[in-house]
């Protein structure tokens, strides 16, 4: 679903940026069993085993967030330390408005949508 959201033609990168990250969060509100499945048991390592995050190709599919804040801000430096700050400081953002969704579902919070534009602003300025 990023993924697509991404991907999606005609839409400049700032709403490619906001349509990822909305699919996003929306995925995890709308499985909240998976949610917590993925986020909420403590990942333990056994032998000659690796941890889940240095192992599986999460960091790479977390990277579409970096490359559409770069897109955004016209970043041309994908390698650069503060892009991807910014990137890991928005997934920070979005796991945190999941967590609270799904955790704390009785808590009357705003709409996910509107906590992501919320989250977004922090995007907008310069690296």
């Amino acid at each position: 679903r990023v993924d697509r959201a991404a991907a999606a033609r005609g839409l400049a990168p700032r709403e490619r940026l906001e349509a990822a990250c909305t699919a996003y969060a929306r995925y995890w509100v709308e499985h909240p069993d998976e949610y917590r499945a993925v986020f909420m048991i403590e990942d333990e390592v056994e032998g000659d085993e690796g941890y889940y995050v240095e192992t599986s190709t999460i960091l790479a599919r977390y990277r579409v967030f970096a490359q559409l804040i770069g897109e955004h801000l016209g970043v041309t430096d994908g390698a650069s330390e503060r892009l991807r700050e910014r990137a890991v400081t928005l997934i920070c953002a979005l796991n945190g408005i999941c967590h609270m969704l799904v955790t704390v579902s009785e808590h009357k919070w705003p709409p996910a949508a509107r906590l992501v534009e919320q989250a977004l602003r922090m995007v907008d300025g310069p690296l």
